[in-house]
């Protein structure tokens, strides 16, 4: 349950994030986003004493600069694709993740990783399939020409580098709320430092109060999402957790047509069902 309210958050925040961004340019609402977070995320480091090792703050800080630039790639992403395709397409993470675990840790993947790799990828196809065109090879050619295709699987990669970070910080350095907490508050600096060099702190004031009844719910759902998500890795199966929270590309893809009018919903629903469930069979 904690899983699937997990998921429903992040499946909110996506509706919420494309909503935003149909209007607003990229780095602004991610540096007014950060602003939120910045402020809700200073709060609880006061209400919680969450202390940290400066050598401790120096580690999180690399992984917020490489957060950084995946949530702004995403953030890019997200504005100028269908979330239809951008979330389901998400579900190649734990594939990602994968090829860096048998590169970087030397950790071959088992016949159920393989099986799931496949229907991840048979998933991913699908999902790019062209309803006109009869041409078999027109998804990778899709791939190939989509700058925004190629910023999101960036914004990935990028995001399976800080998973294996968090994990490493998480074994050895810190509890998960001082962590979380830390990073946001990190992130949210580091967009603040480029869009007010950019275009100055006042640019990202006048966003703040155009949108913070957007802005200010994305920070709890942010919140409330990683909560729940936490409690339920405390106590549930983790493979079933991680499973069940990438159910929210599902909720995402569902949406999107009552939200956007976007079109083929349900081969799209398809496709990630297929991604969903080559997920469960890598975790289990």
């Amino acid at each position: 349950m904690l899983a699937l309210l997990s998921a429903l958050c992040i499946a909110a925040m996506t509706v919420l994030n494309k909503k935003t961004l149909r209007r607003e340019h990229t780095l602004e609402f991610c540096a007014s986003r950060g602003l939120v977070k910045l402020i809700m995320g200073g709060v609880l480091i006061i209400i919680l004493e969450l202390s940290i090792k400066w050598l401790d703050l120096l580690i999180i800080y690399g992984v917020s600069v490489l957060a950084t630039i995946g949530i702004r790639n995403l953030m890019k992403a997200t504005k100028h694709m269908d979330v239809s395709i951008t979330a389901p397409l998400s579900n190649l993470s734990p594939l990602l993740l994968l090829v860096i675990a048998y590169f970087v840790l030397g950790e071959s993947p088992t016949l159920n990783q393989l099986a799931g790799i496949l229907l991840i990828i048979a998933g991913a196809y699908v999902l790019q399939v062209d309803r006109v065109s009869h041409d078999l090879l027109e998804p990778l050619k899709h791939f190939a020409k989509n700058h925004y295709m190629h910023l999101l699987i960036g914004s990935m990669i990028v995001f399976s580098i800080t998973a294996t970070l968090d994990r490493w910080i998480l074994s050895h350095k810190l509890d998960a709320i001082t962590y979380m907490v830390w990073l946001w508050v990190l992130v949210g600096v580091n967009f603040i430092i480029i869009e007010s060099h950019k275009h100055g702190f006042m640019e990202i004031i006048y966003d703040l109060r155009r949108d913070w009844k957007t802005l200010v719910p994305l920070g709890a759902l942010t919140f409330l999402a990683n909560f729940f998500y936490l409690n339920a890795a405390a106590v549930q199966n983790i493979a079933v957790v991680i499973g069940l929270k990438r159910s929210q590309s599902l909720f995402v893809t569902l949406t999107a047509g009552l939200f956007f009018r976007e079109t083929h919903i349900l081969s799209k629903s398809i496709a990630s069902l297929i991604m969903i469930g080559g997920i469960f069979l890598m975790i289990i």
